[in-house]
């Protein structure tokens, strides 16, 4: 089942869990006030923490990861020396107690996380949510570029350019831990950091628990279930990282300033560099959860109420703004964003999450991970009972707190809790409360498991231990649900699916290929694994479809005309069949490689029809009618699209034949009359992408004997499309500002001197130039831009103003050559930009056809 995978990975994890424990123990070394056992439960976390500093800190200095790894392991084996040789004068800390408390911190992790290490930390893919994939690419991004670095570097990586300014650290931990795994994969960590991070939870609850003096079976409860919760699973589903490297911080931190002496300005100055470190982690809730702790941390100094306490806690936050330092502008900016995003009614940050919250009758077992944020039904009952019971310890747990003037731990709750009822109530967000949720989650459970003992007293331990069964429903129910993936093991895909991919590299060496992969999930890895190679995307799915990304990848994207290989799904269910003339190079479950045929080749990337397509037959078919069919396609030159198909007469429409209305390449639209059973069209396009409808002219006349009451007026099947190309073309242009690209296609800029343009024909004919003009910027106060165009002897002026344009001109056989010439005076003696050129029009694609090359339908 698992390929031997699970001892490989339990023992990374354990290496990894090991050596933040002993190092955390060397950081910890001199940190006052604390007893052995607390120094030992704050190690992981803190050494996570000094990770997540240094990484956020080196980040926004622009330092590639991959420069800062080897210094920082170096650190990180030395103070781990130092934290070996602390436990070995004190071994009384590895027996008893203490050594099985930290034993139950390394297996929670291991159990909730149980697919990932029976499948493999490096193989299991988790959820299908497109987020682990963007921790990996800018993970990658930041390991191979300094921060900030963008254009021409491909696709994942200019992808991962935009997020430069937001959040670093999951990221670059990536890298940090790749080192242990597979050094500069960043894929290959993520469920390495997913265990250390949930074992650096876990450590922190249990060092608050020790602090707040649980009894030892309270405190296993405490940490089980906090950890092992359905709220902390979602976020692992949703592969949330920087939400979950920032969740141990919080409880880490109020349990030091319990412990602490306050007047200590070491305790403060560590205190603000932990602060700092959540804040890096994850900018927009580590400051919620930096505000609730500084609240929590407040009210500890109103009690001690130390000489010099108060300039003690300046002196820490002022350790947190230098070590944020010049960041802090991007961080608000980010900050106010992702606020002003989550607070407005538009489209939100994962606003498709947790809808069920929204439903009243699975508020309550939502809002404890029991499984009513996803809507589930089966036990509805119980667990809304459950979920009955566990409020009433939360309450419980609320009341002795404020019984006690515990205001401080009262306050942490209320932030969490408060902000995410506001959240689902008042800002139907279902997503915002879920962060909040998560965020406080730890003390959520605290006051619940605190509330355990008080049923104890006064001979109710049987109550007592009927409310420890209603806690560790949370881990057993989110078990549950993390133990599918075993259970549904023919179902899974893992990582190898997508890392073949790799293979492709070694086949097509350094000439690009298309990569054309309609699952968005197979063309996000296909990205990130040949990440290395000249690629253009044809299809743009998942993040590569929002439009900032799209408008970045096809601004530096190569010519379709330099791509010799394309990358396809490894089934292709249609509407249209394309590959005439490839050749079959490389196969996969996921993938298939293509050489393509060497005289052209064209793919259709989107397709629409009103009547929507059908199976039929192991392939799609369809019904024309009720509006136009659309096909989006894209060919590597210009030429003619060779439509096929077989074709059937609707039940709407009486007789043999129908009228079709073809539009392309934004012409005159053309009637042709088409008489089953074949279809043979030809249409012609430019190079690049082009769009093709097609739309039935004959309006139904014949009712429906069914109840279907589509209009079904041209049924079509095995529909397939190939590329002729022009024999006319675009050979050469000469031009003295030099030529430059634009969305993968050629382009230049018309000065004082003329571009010359050689064009080949097969015979003497009149051909028309085609392309998109630009107006230059040497030029103010002109709409438009005179041109004069010289061929074969002959001259002719226009004027082209910003779009499209058509310019006829007659060559002969063979190649011939036209000038270019802008004819405006520049009144612009200097840009902006400091460009020196006379920049008076732009030609954008370049192209040439003539009637000659493809006969009209």
């Amino acid at each position: 089942m698992s390929d031997g995978q699970f001892l490989p990975s339990l023992l990374v994890y354990l290496l990894t869990a090991g050596v933040m424990t002993t190092a955390g123990v060397g950081l910890l070394a001199s940190w006052p006030g604390l007893s052995w056992r607390q120094r030992l439960f704050a190690a992981p976390p803190a050494t996570l923490a000094f990770w997540s500093l240094v990484l956020g800190m080196s980040a926004t200095m622009a330092v590639r990861v991959s420069v800062v790894v080897a210094p920082l392991w170096a650190v990180t084996v030395v103070l781990s020396l130092r934290g070996l040789g602390e436990l070995r004068r004190n071994r009384s800390l590895l027996t008893g107690r203490p050594c099985w408390a930290l034993v139950a911190c390394l297996a929670v992790p291991a159990v909730t996380l149980l697919p990932y290490f029976v499948f493999g930390l490096d193989d299991y893919p988790g959820s299908r949510f497109p987020d682990g994939w963007s921790y990996a690419s800018y993970g990658q991004y930041l390991w191979t570029f300094p921060r900030g670095t963008g254009g021409d570097l491909g696709p994942v990586y200019e992808f991962a350019f935009h997020l430069a300014n937001t959040r670093h650290v999951g990221s670059s931990l990536l890298g940090l831990l790749s080192c242990l795994t597979s050094p500069g994969d960043t894929q290959r960590a993520a469920g390495l950091l997913l265990a250390v991070v949930l074992f650096s939870f876990a450590s922190a609850c249990l060092l608050v628990a020790e602090v707040r003096a649980l009894a030892h079976e309270h405190r296993i409860l405490f940490v089980l279930c906090t950890v092992g919760s359905g709220w902390v699973l979602n976020a692992v589903d949703l592969t949330n990282y920087d939400n979950l490297v920032a969740l141990s911080a919080w409880p880490a931190m109020t349990a030091l300033v319990w412990v602490s002496p306050l007047a200590s300005s070491a305790v403060w100055i560590g205190l603000g560099a932990w602060l700092a470190a959540m804040i890096y982690a994850y900018p927009e809730f580590g400051m919620v959860m930096g505000s609730a702790w500084a609240l929590s941390a407040a009210w500890q100094v109103w009690q001690v109420r130390a000489p010099g306490t108060v300039s003690r806690a300046l002196l820490g936050a002022a350790t947190t703004l230098v070590l944020l330092g010049p960041n802090i502008p991007t961080m608000m900016r980010f900050f106010v964003s992702q606020a002003s995003a989550g607070l407005s009614s538009g489209v939100r940050p994962g606003a498709g999450g947790f809808l069920a919250l929204l439903i009243p009758r699975h508020v309550l077992n939502g809002l404890w991970g029991l499984g009513g944020e996803h809507q589930y039904l089966r036990l509805f009952w119980p667990r809304t009972f459950v979920a009955i019971l566990l409020t009433s310890l939360l309450l419980a747990g609320l009341v002795r707190w404020a019984r006690r003037r515990e205001y401080g731990l009262l306050a942490a709750a209320v932030i969490p809790l408060g902000g995410g009822l506001i959240f689902l109530f008042v800002q139907a967000y279902p997503y915002g409360a879920f962060k909040m949720i998560l965020s406080g989650w730890w003390v959520v459970l605290l006051a619940s498991t605190e509330a355990v003992p008080s049923f104890a007293l006064h001979r109710r331990r049987l109550l007592a231990s009927a409310c420890a069964l209603v806690l560790l429903a949370i881990p057993v129910i989110a078990g549950g649900r993390s133990m599918l993936p075993l259970v549904r093991e023919g179902q899974l895909t893992t990582m190898r699916d997508f890392r073949v991919a790799e293979h492709v590299a070694s086949l097509v060496g350094d000439k690009p290929i298309g990569v054309f992969v309609e699952d968005a999930e197979a063309e996000h890895w296909a990205t990130y694994f040949l990440r290395d190679v000249k690629m253009r995307l044809g299809t743009t799915r998942g993040y590569f479809d929002l439009d900032h990304v799209r408008r970045s990848v096809e601004s530096d994207a190569l010519p379709w005309s330099a791509v010799q290989y394309l990358l396809t799904d490894a089934w292709d269910p249609g509407p249209v069949v394309e590959g005439g003339g490839w050749t079959l190079a490389w196969q996969s479950r996921r993938y298939r490689l293509w050489a393509t045929d060497p005289q052209g080749w064209a793919v259709v990337t989107r397709s629409s029809t009103p009547n929507g397509f059908e199976q039929g037959g192991g392939r799609q078919t369809f019904w024309m009618g009720g509006g136009a069919t659309t096909f989006t396609v894209v060919t590597p030159q210009a030429g003619c699209l060779v439509w096929s198909a077989r074709i059937f007469p609707g039940p709407r429409v009486s007789g043999p034949t129908r009228r079709l209305e073809v539009t392309y390449a934004g012409e005159t639209p053309r009637i042709v009359i088409v008489t089953p059973p074949e279809l043979q069209l030809q249409v012609p396009v430019r190079a690049g992408t082009s769009t093709v409808s097609f739309l039935p002219m004959d309006a139904a006349n014949v009712p429906s004997a069914t109840a279907d009451q589509r209009e079904l007026i041209l049924g079509v099947a095995d529909l397939s499309v190939g590329l002729r190309a022009n024999p006319s073309k675009v050979v050469a242009v000469e031009n003295p500002n030099g030529m430059e690209a634009l969305n993968g296609q050629p382009f230049f800029w018309l000065g004082r001197d003329a571009a010359v343009v050689d064009v080949s024909a097969r015979e003497p004919a009149s051909v028309v130039l085609t392309g998109v003009a630009m107006l230059g910027p040497s030029v103010s106060g002109k709409p438009v831009r005179r041109l004069r165009i010289t061929a074969g002897g002959a001259s002719y002026e226009t004027t082209l103003g910003n779009g499209a344009f058509a310019l006829p001109v007659h060559v002969p056989a063979g190649t011939s050559r036209v000038w270019f010439e802008a004819l405006d005076e520049s009144n612009v003696p200097t840009l902006s930009n400091g460009d020196r050129r006379t920049l008076l029009l732009g030609i954008h694609d370049l192209q040439v056809s003539s009637p000659q090359d493809c006969a009209t339908p």
